[in-house]
């Protein structure tokens, strides 16, 4: 299994939805139904995040549980999409290999009262896609599935806040390498310099006046040429840039 560094984590903005509208899934159609299991050791959180869910046309409860054994046995026998699994399930067995065995047949979003960074990545390196903080909002939870589900490593808010805050201790922990030069074009900086920013591609394409689709494009593209796995290592590379570790090359528009 290729392991992922703090440099690897994808960052949710912290600041809420402009609009309701931004927590619906797409209007185009070919919305599928996200198959979710739920494990969790407390009645009262596993019935809540039941109740947000059921209200969600595209995400489908198939299994829930409050024990490891539970959460093995759902993740073999109904194999849902994605399971979400609180803190102490995981804590209860050997976190990296619980999170390995279910990660194997379905993603895996965890709910967690800690925020220290190094605890995530581990948890993160076992094969989890996502971490959510217990107090997360309804809608940061529902807008947390569908992010993994696009297999989208997720981090909410204030987890995203610490890690970045953090980022000098993690350079040193991830043992970047230094001097490397990339060549990009002009459009291409234009994103990654919107995508250090923390905006989305939706964001990113009001901003320069292309559509999503477009705007993905270049992300990918980026991510390619800058030999980065997601967003966030990629923005970490912005500004090593304006440190001067990491050149970019700019040549014309794309």
């Amino acid at each position: 299994m290729n392991r992922i560094n703090c440099e690897q984590l994808s960052v949710t903005k912290p600041e809420r939805p402009s609009s309701a509208e931004e927590c619906l899934p797409p209007k185009d159609g070919t919305t599928s139904t996200i198959s979710v299991a739920v494990i969790h050791d407390q009645p009262l959180f596993l019935r809540g995040i039941k109740s947000i869910l059921k209200e969600e046309a595209d995400i489908s409860i198939v299994g829930e549980g409050a024990s490891t054994s539970d959460a093995l046995r759902i993740a073999t026998q109904t194999r849902p999409e994605l399971m979400i699994l609180s803190d102490a399930i995981v804590s209860n067995y050997s976190p990296s290999n619980l999170i390995s065995l279910i990660s194997a047949v379905s993603k895996v979003l965890l709910l967690t009262t800690t925020i220290e960074i190094r605890d995530i990545v581990f948890k993160l390196n076992a094969g989890a896609l996502g971490c959510l903080l217990h107090e997360a909002a309804e809608a940061e939870l529902v807008r947390a599935i569908r992010s993994v589900s696009r297999g989208e490593i997720c981090l909410s808010g204030e987890l995203s806040t610490r890690l970045i805050r953090d980022a000098a201790d993690i350079d040193r922990v991830s043992g970047k390498p230094q001097g490397v030069q990339i060549d990009l074009s002009s459009r291409e900086s234009e994103v990654l310099r919107y995508v250090g920013q923390g905006l989305t591609n939706k964001e990113i394409g009001q901003k320069l006046c292309l559509s999503e689709k477009t705007v993905k494009h270049y992300v990918t593209c980026i991510l390619s040429k800058t030999k980065t796995r997601n967003r966030v290592q990629a923005a970490l590379m912005t500004r090593d840039n304006k440190n001067n570790s990491v050149g970019i090359n700019r040549k014309g528009a794309a």
